[in-house]
């Protein structure tokens, strides 16, 4: 995949076609950013369902639902990004906020904007969805996650979380922000 500026690229809702290529940068990205920070057992063995994770998120966009997910897309129609956001997904959850579950860009889409842009999108669509603040989990580690989202006006909440779902845990930190201002971007 080559290097791309960020006027390059299209975001748009994803279809149901799209869950190969969403797969497929969801695993370029986890095994970029999480090498050294998740098992490495684990980060080499997500390419081995590819064709079985397609089929359930495939699956996934058919059906209705309340979260959104968006796509980046380069001019040639490679997917190289994508971002989902919606209802909060845990039991604690600040008080009247939605949640961004996921961006996930592929390592060659790193720097160009296209992060920014995705983020900007999910901050408005939660927005306009009725939700006063939005919130995150970034794991603790992953310090280029970490300047990208408080850059962006995130700001570190004080939660952790460990994910268990791995060999080892996984710490991770719940980020904040207001939305009140995004609803008009």
């Amino acid at each position: 995949m080559r290097q791309c500026g960020v006027s390059a690229f299209r975001i748009r809702p994803t279809r149901p076609a799209d869950a190969e290529g969403v797969v497929r940068v969801r695993i370029a990205a986890w095994q970029a950013a999480y090498r050294g920070l998740m098992p490495d057992a684990y980060l080499d063995a997500m390419g081995h369902d590819l064709v079985q994770a397609a089929e359930r998120l495939r699956q996934w966009l058919a059906a209705p639902h309340l979260s959104s997910m968006l796509v980046g897309e380069d001019l040639d129609g490679t997917i190289v990004a994508m971002c989902s956001y919606g209802p909060p997904r845990d039991d604690d959850a600040p008080s009247g906020s939605g949640s961004l579950h996921a961006i996930n860009l592929h390592p060659a889409a790193w720097g160009t904007g296209l992060g920014a842009q995705l983020l900007q999108h999910a901050e408005r669509g939660l927005a306009v969805d009725g939700y006063g603040t939005a919130y995150l989990w970034v794991v603790d580690g992953n310090a280029r996650a970490r300047r990208f989202y408080e850059r962006a006006g995130w700001r570190v909440e004080g939660a952790t979380k460990i994910d268990d779902q791995f060999e080892t845990g996984v710490t991770e930190v719940r980020y904040r922000r207001v939305l009140a201002d995004r609803a008009m971007d």
